[in-house]
């Protein structure tokens, strides 16, 4: 099933992220040096600055993209088993991942045996976050990161039945404490910003409201 609003959204998150990463610093600039000379100008001036608010970093975008998969995954899993639904996102993401991993591999080492290493092995299977690995693909493989742990504990919670009853609503209420509780996730430091603090809670926020 295909739902066209979805499509829409996304194409309000790409250009979100599109416009956060390539013209933030442009937005920054008019912002600072703009005229006020007449109505017009005024009105440039505040379109910017919705734009660099709805756009900043690529936030919004991201955020919107976050809440569809919570959407679509919810869905999904009223039709599949929890191991189908696994192994499905697995051939989903994996293929094109593994070879977008060994090109940028190759591009910045040539050396192929530092692809059975324990960085190399751990950014393959996105679990980076706990070997303390920085974000490969250009630093946007947290995206990823966050995603594969998304449908692990939604697997976990179809495979107990969770997802269909009260308890889904507590384990919901108590993430989302944990989060609010703790440090960022991972922790911040120049290699980690506390992405899963920021967006996990996005993921699991459709399917609450769905449940």
């Amino acid at each position: 099933m295909r739902f066209v609003f979805l499509d829409i959204l996304r194409i309000f998150a790409s250009f979100s992220v599109l416009f956060g990463h390539n013209f933030s610093g442009f937005f920054q600039y008019y912002i600072e040096t703009s005229s006020h000379f007449s109505y017009y100008d005024l009105f440039i001036l505040n379109i910017v600055k919705l734009l660099r608010f709805i756009t900043e970093k690529g936030g919004s975008g991201v955020i919107v993209f976050f809440l569809i998969s919570g959407y679509i995954i919810r869905h999904s899993l009223e039709h599949l088993s929890a191991s189908s639904f696994l192994i499905r996102r697995c051939f989903r993401i994996y293929p094109l991942y593994i070879v977008a991993c060994i090109t940028e591999q190759l591009l910045n080492d040539t050396n192929v045996t530092n692809m059975v290493s324990l960085h190399f092995l751990a950014k393959i299977f996105l679990v980076g976050d706990l070997f303390g690995i920085p974000y490969g693909l250009g630093n946007v493989e947290w995206t990823l990161r966050i995603e594969m742990y998304f449908y692990i504990l939604m697997a976990f919670f179809k495979y107990t039945n969770i997802l269909y009853n009260s308890l889904f609503s507590l384990n919901f209420v108590m993430i989302s404490f944990l989060f609010l509780i703790n440090d960022p996730i991972p922790s911040f430091n120049e290699s980690f910003i506390g992405y899963i603090s920021l967006y996990f809670y996005y993921c699991l926020l459709v399917v609450y409201f769905i449940w």
